[in-house]
């Protein structure tokens, strides 16, 4: 646990150094919470986010004889410790997963860090943080477990304390590994004891309320997010204070970040990342409106955690959506794991298939660097591929040993054209144009002599078993249902 008494000696090191970040309002927002709400900008912090001051706090509390420290990170704390250690004349080192967007990395190396090159997963980070930590002597330096971490990420709340004259009724705090959230935490309650602090999670990473409904610790299964920034799981030295200090967590889903970070950005005139976004989408939202009512919590607190804002997924905010051929939301979230082949570049297993069998080769169609074809060969079934209404009438197309259901957006075209009593629905798929006709019960593509599938209109609930999944992504069995070895092997590769 930290005490008050680390955070206001973790302010007095590093307040010479760190800004006194401003407290930001806007009236449309107001307007449209129904409340005044206060944006505590960390945006604006040395190196974009908050994570500067714990950085600065754990580097500037260490020895004179400790020359170097380590981390694993691509994103915000990997650039905070190496400004922090640069700052104080030390080295820093990262381990930074295979894949990781160019522009974090230069923003590493920028700040003077070091770059090590890891395997994309827990694994391979441990492994290599150790090997940084025996190679080089450093000092690892967590980004949410270490307590020197912790009690300068308090020191927003202290200073939140000092920039209002009356206390807040409540604050919304991103958590994700719980550093910002126990810090701020412990501040404000030796400060403001009757406030309510709110932490702010991603529907698609919500251990944090799993664990605060269950009383205890549980780590959950992470689905893709656009809130990269909160990926990771409460760690054993947090959860003791979130426990304690924290009220409630909500969760919210990346439509409702999309959202909040649009706001953000046309209306408060503010540049977020994702999860910069994310405690305004809570304090928007239906629970937080229900739960605390604005009536009684007029004057709400926000935490704008960071301002680094990976252009390359703006596309993908803005939408809503994840693949960035198709514009398909469900199928890429389904089988989001084809992304690590290249982390800011995602894709529907119906679109990435097509460019893994095209004779160009297995190339991302942005970037063109070369991934592997071994989740295109046998992807593995997704539980949760069968969600949806039994019962609701969907469109597939014939597979070798049954039926395979369009993806979502695919099947609402077909759908729409249906209904309206046309001939034929023109979809794209995989980056070809086709042609579906309904008379004819036949998918084909125009103008080419290429093979004609059978089509049909029916639920899943009148196909069963003949249902093998969607869009190529199979439905959970014993064994995969599709198998593309032999078809990439007659292609020469």
């Amino acid at each position: 646990m930290v005490k008050i008494s680390e955070i206001e000696a973790a302010l007095g090191r590093i307040e010479s150094i760190v800004h006194c970040t401003p407290v930001l309002t806007n009236s449309t927002v107001d307007e449209l919470a129904g409340r005044n709400l206060f944006f505590k900008a960390e945006n604006l912090q040395k190196t974009g986010s908050f994570k500067a001051r714990g950085a600065l706090n754990a580097v500037s509390n260490l020895s004179s004889e400790v020359t170097a420290v380590c981390c694993d990170s691509s994103g915000n704390h990997g650039q905070a410790l190496s400004w922090a250690a640069k700052s104080l004349g030390k080295i820093c080192h990262v381990a930074v997963p295979e894949g990781a967007p160019a522009v974090k990395l230069a923003a590493i190396e920028n700040y003077g860090g070091k770059v090590h090159f890891c395997e994309p997963n827990d694994t391979g980070r441990e492994a290599k943080r150790n090997e940084l930590v025996e190679k080089y002597n450093a000092k690892m330096i967590h980004p949410s477990q270490n307590f020197d971490v912790i009690a300068g990420q308090g020191t927003i709340g202290l200073e939140l304390a000092d920039q209002f004259d009356q206390p807040l009724d409540a604050i919304i705090i991103p958590v994700g590994g719980g550093g910002l959230i126990s810090g701020i935490a412990t501040a404000l309650r030796a400060n403001w004891p009757d406030v309510k602090i709110i932490a702010a999670e991603p529907e698609a990473v919500d251990d944090c309320a799993v664990s605060k409904k269950a009383g205890k610790l549980i780590v959950t299964q992470k689905s893709d997010t656009v809130c990269d920034g909160v990926r990771t799981n409460v760690g054993k030295n947090t959860w003791p204070m979130i426990q304690e200090l924290v009220d409630d967590v909500i969760t919210v889903d990346d439509k409702a970040v999309a959202k909040a970070w649009k706001i953000m950005m046309e209306r408060m005139k503010t540049v977020a990342e994702p999860t910069g976004a994310l405690a305004l989408a809570v304090a928007l939202s239906p629970a937080f409106n229900y739960l605390y009512p604005a009536q009684k919590y007029k004057q709400v607190g926000v935490i704008l955690c960071g301002g680094n804002l990976d252009l390359s997924v703006v596309p993908r905010i803005k939408s809503g959506r994840e693949c960035l051929i198709k514009a398909v939301q469900s199928v890429s979230r389904i089988f989001s794991c084809l992304s690590h082949f290249h982390a800011a570049h995602k894709f529907c297993y119906l679109c990435i298939k097509g460019v893994a069998l095209s004779p160009s080769g297995p190339t991302c169609p942005l970037c063109r660097q070369v991934f592997s074809n071994s989740l295109i060969i046998k992807p593995p079934a997704i539980p949760d591929v069968a969600a949806g209404d039994e019962n609701k009438p969907r469109w597939y197309y014939e597979g070798r040993n049954g039926w395979w259901e369009y993806d979502e957006r695919t099947s609402e075209i077909v759908e729409k054209a249906f209904v309206e009593t046309k001939n034929k629905a023109t979809v794209s798929i995989s980056g070809n144009t086709y042609e579906i006709d309904f008379k004819t019960k036949r998918q084909y593509q125009p103008n080419r002599g290429t093979r004609r599938r059978k089509v049909t209109r029916a639920s899943r609930a009148e196909l069963g078993d003949d249902r093998l999944g969607i869009a190529g992504v199979p439905q959970p069995r014993e064994d995969p249902v599709i198998d593309l070895t032999d078809r990439i092997n007659r292609l020469g590769r």
